[in-house]
C-alpha cells in the first residue's frame, strides 16, 4: 500500500493541472454551497420591504438538516472531480506511463489498486471541504448550533463519500475503455445529465425498481432531494440500506469492468 500511494504521489506532486483542478473544485465547492446565502438574503430583503411575516424563511443551514442539504447540492459539481481523475489516467495512458509501470514490473491489479487509492484521497478530500464548508456556513447562520443537532444525520457525509467514489469508479472505468481525455469527459457527461435520465424517463417506469438499479441513479439515490412540496413528509430523513447496496454492486462492477479492460489489453507491446 505504502508504495502504491508513494508511485502515485511521485507522478502528481509536480504535476500542475492536478493541483490546480483540485483547488478549482475545493473553491467550486464553497461558492456552490454559499449560494444559500443569497437566498437567504433575497427572502430577508422581500419579507422587509412588504412587510411580510409568514412568508417562509431559507434554512438551508440549519444543524442537522444542513448535512443533508450540503451534500445533495455538493454532488452537482462531481464532474470537476472526475475531470482530475480522467486527465490523470488518460495522459498514463497516451504517454504510455502505465506500459512503462507494467514493464518494469507492476503488475496490472498493482496498477488499478494505485488508482483505487488515489480515488480514495480524492474521495476524502471532497468529503472533507464539504464538511469544512457545511460546518462554516452552519455555525454562521444556524437557528440552533446544539452539539446534539450539529452531530445528528452526518450519515449523509459518508454517503457522500461513497457517492463521489463511486462516480470516480465509474470514470476510471470509461477512461480505460475509451481512452482519449475529451470522448471521456464528454462521455461521462452526456450519460450521467442526458442519457441515463433520458432512457430512464422513457423506456422504465420513473417509480419503478429498475430504474433506481441503473448505475448514476443508484449512487445519485444515496442522497436524494431535500425537497419535496407534493408531499414533505416523503422526504428522505436517513440513508437506506437498499440505497446502499445498489450503490455498492455498482461500485463493485466499476472496479470489475476496470480490472476486465486492463487485463485483455496487452500494454507490453
Amino acid at each position: 500500500m505504502h508504495k502504491l500511494l508513494k508511485i502515485e504521489w511521485i507522478k502528481n506532486k509536480s504535476n500542475t493541472t492536478f493541483w490546480v483542478l483540485l483547488l478549482v473544485y475545493i473553491a467550486a465547492t464553497y461558492v456552490i454551497l454559499s449560494a444559500g446565502t443569497i437566498l437567504m438574503n433575497a427572502s430577508y430583503e422581500f419579507t422587509s420591504n412588504q412587510d411580510i411575516q409568514d412568508f417562509p424563511q431559507i434554512t438551508i443551514y440549519d444543524f442537522p438538516g444542513i448535512w443533508h442539504n450540503m451534500t445533495y447540492i455538493g454532488s452537482i459539481i462531481r464532474i470537476l472531480l472526475a475531470i482530475i481523475l480522467i486527465v490523470n489516467l488518460t495522459n498514463e495512458i497516451s504517454y504510455r506511463t502505465l506500459r512503462q509501470n507494467i514493464i518494469d514490473g507492476l503488475s496490472k491489479e498493482a496498477f488499478l489498486l494505485s488508482k483505487l487509492y488515489l480515488i480514495t484521497a480524492l474521495a476524502i478530500v471532497a468529503t472533507l471541504a464539504l464538511t469544512a464548508c457545511s460546518f462554516y456556513f452552519g455555525m454562521t447562520y444556524s437557528v440552533t448550533t446544539s452539539s446534539e443537532n450539529i452531530f445528528s444525520h452526518m450519515d449523509f457525509l459518508g454517503a457522500y463519500f461513497m457517492e463521489i467514489f463511486g462516480y470516480l469508479c465509474f470514470a476510471l472505468f470509461v477512461s480505460l475503455w475509451i481512452k482519449r481525455a475529451g470522448l471521456v469527459i464528454v462521455f461521462v457527461l452526456a450519460y450521467s445529465i442526458i442519457f441515463e435520465p433520458f432512457c430512464g424517463w422513457v423506456f422504465l417506469d420513473s417509480d419503478g425498481w429498475l430504474i433506481n438499479a441503473l448505475p448514476i441513479n443508484a449512487l445519485d439515490n444515496l442522497i436524494q432531494s431535500p425537497i419535496n412540496l407534493m408531499d414533505p413528509t416523503a422526504v428522505q430523513t436517513t440513508v437506506g440500506m437498499s440505497e446502499l447496496l445498489f450503490a455498492l454492486a455498482w461500485i463493485i462492477s466499476f472496479i470489475g469492468f476496470s480490472y476486465f479492460l486492463l487485463k485483455k489489453r496487452d500494454l507490453t507491446t
